[in-house]
């Protein structure tokens, strides 16, 4: 879920294609501008929940959505930790399909 850090939060639910530590994109029909911040609340496949802010650096039209690029801002080596251990898990389970 993300939310406008703007004086009126909206919250918006949006579907996450890739996340690493620096950054994820996800999609979404909601239009985001370029240069904004919002607070943002990542729970991960694995129950694992990351509060951090994003700023959106990147927009492009995919299958009749939008895909936006964003990077973290001010995200703790803790929520690294979380996002890392997720990768190794996804990445192993889908080695082994």
């Amino acid at each position: 879920m993300i939310e406008n850090s703007a004086d009126q939060p909206t919250a918006v639910d949006v579907n996450v294609v890739d996340i690493s530590t620096t950054g994820m994109a996800f999609k979404s029909d909601y239009q985001f501008k370029l240069g904004t911040y919002y607070d943002a609340n990542i729970t991960l496949e694995n129950k694992e929940s990351i509060q951090t802010i994003i700023e959106v650096i990147r927009a492009e039209c995919i299958d009749d959505s939008i895909q936006y690029g964003c990077c973290f801002v001010g995200i703790t080596p803790e929520q690294q930790f979380k996002i890392s251990v997720y990768q190794i898990v996804a990445e192993n389970a889908n080695a082994q399909t």
